[in-house]
């Protein structure tokens, strides 16, 4: 009886489904024919496929704006993608007007494609923005030239320097430089970062990674994307080599100093090459960083004590180090201090660059044995390919994702950050559950120096619960010392002290492992949180040494 009881429950279900659908259905048809008859001759329908399932084109009567809304098999129940094409209009005024119509769609009960267009020229029109075409024309003409009276002066005049004739020269766009940087095979995205103007914070910076570069219109509220007019610099490394406001170009040398991307890079790894060689001749202990597992130091100094991976990444030129992103003035005892003869301001340096390290971290274990084993096929690879980098690879035992680092220098401050775990443990448990997993896809680099496996699509309560611990550190009086954005990651190999020493240089090839770039490495499990110190030692089971380790 019971079994009959369910199978007949299911089949309600399925039917009831099956109605719902048909009813969304019936709901669209009606709603695609009003808008038809509404918008006669200026309403198109397309069918699609993949992500939406139509595109609904609407161009008032009369009016220089078309609305683009595209459409999953889930609408009227989820809020349309808009785009928003209109020669009237600038970036501003359409970035603005597409926020609006979103936040409208959001806060319908029932959404309605008439009901943003009617919203939207609502807001037009309360914003006094003209689309009637005429502020389009006036633009278009305002620039426009008659072709006979052009070509009349070319035969008159010889072309000018733009200097001659008193205009500035034209400079590449930002939109030019993204395209640069995407599609240059010579350049290496994760090696640039981005200025840009945040409506609410002002300037901000981060890795040209970071964002999405498509249709701004067309990504989802979760994906981070800007305007690019909002773009004010980019740099390569730390040196800036586009800038709106000074109207400085060094990628494409269309202005300023007439340098090109290729000349910035061969001066900058260049001075940064030598710097490692005379960082590689000093007479320091010789033992395999990659055993320390640390990621991120600046390229002139490897760590002598060296602390996990987790510390995300800026790397220090020759005009000031950087240590977990965090620059250093000139003042610290540069390579360039040839005053420095007996050697005190490099002591200094090195005094205040151990007070600023982190020593502990916070780290999720990798248990899965599939990421370890993909992991070990993809150290194999690169060995068998560059011997000199066996010694490069992180042990099975120690494969780790870090959350967070901190500088606990006593006992007592070690015993006040178990504490502060086992007190929180509770709150990390609900904040992700342990069916919860990280999926491990493809192969990245941190400027060559470390290969890793990167998370794909990271749910976000594991962001989440990274917050919420260092915010629960950081209340305990504990210093968190994290000194850049957190990049969920498994570090796989870096290049040690001794192998940089024995090749002369500390990169790792990309076409090593390249091939690796798409495979999936296995997902892990949010099911505990280890308190590790950063020391030579190890377990027997050959991770960290362990204050504290909890289940979760």
């Amino acid at each position: 009886m019971a079994a009959v009881t369910a199978e007949k429950e299911t089949v309600a279900k399925e039917t009831s489904f099956k109605q719902q659908d048909g009813e969304t259905n019936r709901k669209l048809a009606e709603e695609l024919a009003h808008l038809i008859s509404q918008f006669k001759g200026q309403c198109k329908v397309i069918n699609t496929a993949g992500k939406f399932a139509k595109t609904v084109k609407l161009h008032p009567e009369n009016l220089d704006i078309v609305f683009n809304f595209k459409l999953t098999d889930a609408y009227p129940n989820t809020v349309p993608v808009i785009e928003i094409r209109s020669e009237s209009l600038d970036e501003d005024e359409i970035f603005d007007l597409q926020a609006f119509l979103k936040q409208s769609a959001e806060s319908m009960t029932s959404v309605s494609l008439e009901g943003l267009v009617q919203a939207a020229l609502k807001w037009l029109m309360e914003g006094n923005i003209d689309v009637s075409g005429k502020r389009a024309k006036s633009k278009k003409e305002d620039g426009k030239e008659n072709s006979s009276r052009r070509r009349q002066r070319k035969s008159k005049n010889k072309p000018k320097d733009p200097k001659e004739k008193g205009k500035k020269p034209p400079m590449k766009t930002a939109i030019d430089v993204v395209k640069r940087i995407l599609w240059d095979g010579a350049l290496q995205q994760d090696q640039f970062l981005v200025g840009y103007l945040d409506r609410i914070d002002g300037l901000k910076e981060k890795y040209f990674n970071a964002f999405s570069w498509e249709d701004i219109a067309s990504v989802d509220y979760t994906v981070l994307a800007i305007p690019k007019h909002r773009i004010q610099y980019f740099k390569y490394k730390n040196e800036i080599v586009w800038d709106k406001r000074c109207r400085l170009d060094n990628v494409f040398g269309s202005t300023g100093s007439k340098k090109t991307i290729a000349d910035v890079i061969a001066h900058i790894d260049g001075v940064q090459g030598r710097n490692d060689e005379r960082e590689i001749g000093n007479n320091e202990p010789e033992e395999s960083i990659a055993d320390h597992d640390s990621d991120y130091y600046d390229s002139d100094d490897y760590s002598e004590s060296d602390s996990d991976d987790g510390i995300t990444v800026t790397i220090g030129n020759s005009d000031g180090g950087a240590i977990g992103g965090m620059e250093f003035d000139n003042d610290y005892g540069s390579d360039n201090d040839v005053d420095d003869k007996d050697g005190d301001n490099d002591q200094f340096d090195k005094y205040w660059r151990d007070k600023l390290r982190p020593n502990h971290f916070i780290a999720l274990r990798i248990t899965d044995e599939s990421i370890r084993n993909t992991a070990e096929e993809i150290q194999k690879q690169v060995i068998e390919n560059e011997p000199k980098l066996k010694d490069c690879k992180i042990p099975r035992g120690a494969m780790h994702l870090t959350l967070c680092t901190m500088g606990l220098e006593t006992s007592e401050q070690v015993e006040n950050a178990v504490k502060c775990l086992q007190e929180a443990l509770p709150e990390f448990t609900s904040i992700v559950s342990k069916d919860k997993k990280l999926t491990f896809k493809g192969v990245e680099t941190f400027f060559n120096r470390v290969i890793y496996g990167r998370v794909i699509d990271c749910p976000p309560e594991f962001y989440e619960l990274v917050d919420h611990l260092k915010t629960c550190l950081a209340a305990k009086g504990i210093d968190v010392r994290d000194y850049h954005e957190f990049v969920p990651h498994v570090t796989i190999m870096k290049v040690s002290r001794p192998v940089a020493k024995m090749t002369g240089n500390s990169y790792i090839a990309p076409w090593l492992y390249s091939s690796f770039n798409d495979t999936v490495l296995g997902s892990q499990a949010v099911d505990n949180l280890h308190l590790c110190a950063m020391v030579d030692e190890r377990q027997e089971d050959g991770f960290y040494v362990a204050p504290a380790s909890f289940n979760l």
